[in-house]
């Protein structure tokens, strides 16, 4: 388990890294690994079900893919897998290899799908010349049709006419989520927070590797954590039983657990709820009926827990939680870690989720014990 924390703090580097292109001559910024990473997969996703066939193996090749082009040395490879377990070891080192060799299909898809999400990211003027310069690299009628959309949608407000321009306009307003910071860290101080794009790539492969271990379908696990805060797009970021308003907060809040009476919690919880509701009906409606529908199901699996998978994957995301954290408590001693690590334990009962908390336990025992004192 020690291996696999180790994975998943290594994982939080690729939010970090800087995705570069080139045009004409000129070498743009663009966004990171990570939030191109949940943008891709989730245009994968809409793809594959469009045209009907199964996303999964576009999916894994998309996220092995961006794990690899953040960690491109032979060195820094192989240390990455090997925190991994045997046969997912072998799965991303498979994924990998596919990814390069040009004869499979899979990753050429995967390659036109990475090369196409960058349109998103760049202005109009950057975004016509990098399409005409990778045109002859994209083989798939169906996949210029989206990126012909997107280059439509970009800074325009006209109505799709089909399926292809639905699913254009989808990706521009879930874009936004590339840029969205996430309101835990922003309150706390963090510079350079993670977005909650970035978190969904995180959590996606976090989901997929320790959902594994828990038996679960590989895809379901990583589709639940895909669309599990599309909805912050209209609904925005809660940090759990704090007021909306930035000014009733204070640094001492964020030190401490929450702790609020139980008819305030359920009262909190409830317009959470309905706003995050409201939020994916709306997110969602632009998509064709049956995609939509998808999405918005697997969205109230998740949310109310109605499955062992989504029980799982919904305890697992603020585990995914405490990994960020402790990335952010490396780099910054006076980071508040304590009141996460308290939290998790206070809320956590499956089996494998404990095992993974007192993993970072046993990893970070004796700063904890210099930062709380041994009866902590």
């Amino acid at each position: 388990m020690t291996k696999l924390i180790d994975f998943f703090l290594k994982l939080c580097q690729i939010r970090e890294k800087q995705e570069k292109i080139i045009i004409r001559d000129s070498e743009i910024g663009l966004k990171r690994f990570a939030d191109h990473a949940f943008q891709e997969a989730l245009f994968s996703f809409l793809f594959a079900r469009e045209l009907g066939f199964d996303p999964e193996k576009l999916i894994k090749t998309i996220l092995v893919a961006k794990i690899y082009k953040s960690f491109p040395k032979e060195k820094e490879w192989k240390e990455i897998l090997s925190c991994l377990p045997p046969k997912q070891k072998e799965e991303f080192s498979f994924l990998k290899k596919q990814f390069l060799d040009q004869r499979a299909q899979t990753s050429k898809l995967a390659k036109e799908i990475i090369l196409i999400e960058k349109i998103i990211s760049l202005n109009k003027d950057q975004a016509h010349y990098y399409y005409q310069e990778n045109l002859k690299k994209i083989r798939n009628k169906d996949l210029k049709k989206v990126a012909k959309a997107l280059l439509i949608f970009k800074n325009s407000k006209k109505i799709p006419k089909n399926n292809f321009e639905r699913i254009a306009k989808f990706l521009i307003k879930t874009s936004y989520l590339e840029t969205f910071q996430r309101r835990d860290w922003v309150l706390r101080g963090v510079k350079d927070p993670e977005t909650v794009a970035q978190h969904t790539f995180h959590f996606m492969v976090s989901s997929w590797v320790l959902g594994r271990r828990k038996g679960f379908e590989d895809l379901k696990m990583i589709l639940l954590a895909l669309v599990h805060d599309l909805c912050e797009v209209y609904a925005g970021d809660k940090v759990p039983y704090l007021d909306d308003s930035l000014r009733n907060i204070t640094k001492e809040m964020l030190k401490k657990p929450p702790r609020v009476p139980r008819n305030k919690k359920i009262e909190w919880l409830m317009k959470k709820k309905q706003k995050e509701w409201q939020g994916i009906k709306k997110i969602t409606e632009i998509l064709p009926s049956n995609i939509a529908r998808e999405i918005r199901n697997l969205w109230i699996e998740f949310e109310e827990r109605l499955t062992k998978e989504g029980r799982f994957v919904y305890l697992l995301d603020k585990v995914e939680n405490l990994f960020q954290a402790t990335n952010y408590w490396l780099k910054d001693k006076n980071f508040p870690i304590v009141a996460w690590w308290i939290h998790l334990k206070e809320m956590l009962d499956d089996p494998l989720l404990l095992k993974v908390i007192a993993a970072l336990d046993r990893k970070f025992q004796h700063r904890l014990l210099k930062l709380n004192g041994p009866d902590n």
